[in-house]
């Protein structure tokens, strides 16, 4: 999956962009538990809801942009696959660096 360069916001006590509220999930508390659900039946289905969203990039990228791990279905990816995006992109620079 190729990662465009995106702003990243933070939506948590310090909003600084409301691109969120544009998300498929946006005031949707009955989907909390989906897409926090430790089922993988709840991950394909919350995937499933991320994979039209007009906001998918600037969600991964914002749970991507976390220190901590960020638990749930984030921007179309669970944790895991998170984790390997973050491992890749940290390659990435490394080779890059490398190669100067």
């Amino acid at each position: 999956m190729r990662m465009g360069t995106r702003t990243v916001i933070q939506v948590h006590s310090n909003v600084t962009s409301e691109w969120y509220k544009d998300g498929n999930c946006y005031n949707k508390p009955n989907l909390t538990d989906l897409f926090f659900s430790l089922d993988w039946r709840d991950e394909d289905e919350a995937k499933r809801i991320c994979s039209d969203c007009p906001v998918r990039m600037e969600c991964l990228n914002y749970a991507l942009a976390l220190n901590q791990s960020a638990a749930g279905v984030w921007g179309g990816t669970n944790e895991r696959e998170r984790k390997n995006l973050k491992q890749r992109r940290y390659r990435e620079i490394v080779r890059q660096r490398n190669e100067t």
